[in-house]
């Protein structure tokens, strides 16, 4: 399986234990079913690495090469966490 590392606690892990993150329309979404085009940011599904994400917002945008509107922490705290 291949391996990616997670924006937050950057710890590399197996891609499948990962949430796939990918930028839609200029806005970060949840790519449950890894088939979004474009590159993908990888995170633990964690309340603790989404927080550190965001406390690094800017890790958002070097991983996915490009500015990207965040949604509120709360609410992709929630996104991942249930997938």
């Amino acid at each position: 399986m291949p391996e990616r590392t997670c924006i937050g606690c950057r710890a590399v892990k197996d891609k499948a234990g990962l949430a796939r993150l990918a930028v839609v329309d200029g806005g970060l979404e949840l790519d449950g079913k890894w088939r979004l085009p474009g590159r993908g940011a990888y995170i633990c599904r964690d309340e603790q690495c989404v927080r550190a994400a965001y406390k690094r917002k800017d890790c958002f945008a070097k991983a996915l090469k490009r500015a990207v509107t965040l949604p509120e922490e709360k609410e992709l705290r929630e996104l991942i966490i249930k997938q």
